[in-house]
């Protein structure tokens, strides 16, 4: 049974990413996650959709060939090198008016410090030229 906290479709990514281009059976991946096989292929497939190329050979089974150019909240925390932000509350927006303005806002409501708040867009944001 899948006891981790992360969402199996989490753990599926990250055992294709960490097998650096290698293969990884559906077998394994379906022993190692408590999942059925038809479970894991279908999170390839959602992952797939969100623009991961993955491939899939019968007999083989999966190999990551290139991760998608989209922010993740996962692909964010891992080029942090900080023991502060990014580490609690984390808000990822497709788009927002402003990051800034989220943030106050998270502040404002209690948040720990080093929450953090990012976006793809900004509609209505400052940035850092005022």
């Amino acid at each position: 049974m899948d006891t981790d906290r992360t969402p199996t479709k989490g753990r599926v990514f990250a055992m294709l990413r960490e097998a650096g281009g290698n293969w990884r059976s559906g077998e394994e991946l379906s022993r190692l996650l408590g999942v059925s096989r038809a479970a894991v292929a279908k999170h390839v497939r959602t992952l797939r959709g969100e623009g991961h190329q993955i491939e899939a050979m019968t007999r083989r089974g999966y190999r990551m060939l290139a991760e998608a150019d989209v922010l993740t909240v996962d692909g964010v925390r891992r080029g942090l090198r900080t023991r502060c932000f990014g580490q609690g509350a984390f808000v990822l927006r497709e788009s927002t008016e402003s990051t800034n303005r989220e943030a106050a806002l998270l502040a404002l409501g209690g948040a720990d410090e080093g929450a953090v708040v990012a976006a793809s867009a900004q509609t209505a944001g400052r940035g850092r030229a005022g």
